[in-house]
């Protein structure tokens, strides 16, 4: 699942500095990771668009790079992040 702002950028203290993210999810919808290294701010996305494609057997994934005119290809994990 992609977020266009992670969680940290709204609240009492938000961090001006947050990006975008990837969440890893269990079959449950648990968190298992959330990737905060992507921008997907002024970047248009068409309601018909799917912007995460997963290859699940090789744990890797590709999202739009900068704006929007680039694939970021990354790889993630599915253990838990610690504190999660």
């Amino acid at each position: 699942m992609w977020e266009v702002a992670s969680p940290d950028s709204i609240g009492t203290t938000p961090n001006n500095n947050t990006m975008s993210s990837v969440d890893v999810l269990d079959t449950s919808g648990n968190l298992l990771h959330r990737y905060e290294q992507f921008n997907f701010y002024r970047t248009f996305f068409a309601n018909a668009g799917d912007y995460l494609q997963v290859n699940p057997g090789t744990f890797t994934a590709f999202t739009l790079g900068p704006s929007g005119a680039e694939i970021y290809p990354f790889a993630f994990s599915t253990t838990p992040s610690p504190g999660r």
